[in-house]
C-alpha cells in the first residue's frame, strides 16, 4: 500500500472513530434521558447519534469506494491497518446501540403511557 493511501487510510479511520463515539455519547445520554422519563429529549438525541453514524459511514464509504477502483485497475489487493477495522468495528457497535437504545426507549415509553392509562 502506497504511503499517500495509507496516511488517507488512518485518518479516514481517525475520522470514523471521532463520528462513533459522538454517537455513541448521544445514545448514552438518550438513555439517561429516558431513565428521566425525558422522551422527547431522547428521540432527540438518538436522531444526533443517527447522524454522526450516517457520517462515520459516509466518510468510510468513501475510502473503501476509491480503494476498491484502484485495486481493481491495478489489479492489487487492498490492505488495511487494524485501525481501520477498529474504526469499522465502532460503527457497527453505533449503529447496533441505535438500534437497542430506540426499541429500549419506545419499550419504556410504551409502558409509562399504559399505566398512565389505567
Amino acid at each position: 500500500m502506497e504511503k499517500n493511501i495509507e496516511k488517507e487510510i488512518v485518518q479516514v479511520s481517525m475520522n470514523v472513530i471521532l463520528h462513533a463515539g459522538e454517537g455513541l455519547n448521544c445514545v448514552d445520554q438518550a438513555l439517561q434521558k429516558a431513565v428521566q422519563f425525558e422522551f422527547e429529549a431522547a428521540f432527540d438525541l438518538l436522531d444526533k447519534a443517527r447522524k454522526a453514524s450516517l457520517a462515520a459511514h459516509q466518510v468510510q464509504t468513501e475510502i473503501l469506494q476509491a480503494e476498491m477502483i484502484e485495486a481493481e485497475i491495478s489489479g492489487s489487493q487492498m490492505e488495511y491497518p487494524l485501525l481501520f477495522i477498529h474504526a469499522q468495528d465502532m460503527l457497527m457497535r453505533l449503529q447496533s446501540e441505535i438500534s437497542m437504545a430506540s426499541h429500549m426507549i419506545e419499550l419504556a415509553q410504551a409502558i409509562i403511557n399504559a399505566k398512565a392509562n389505567d
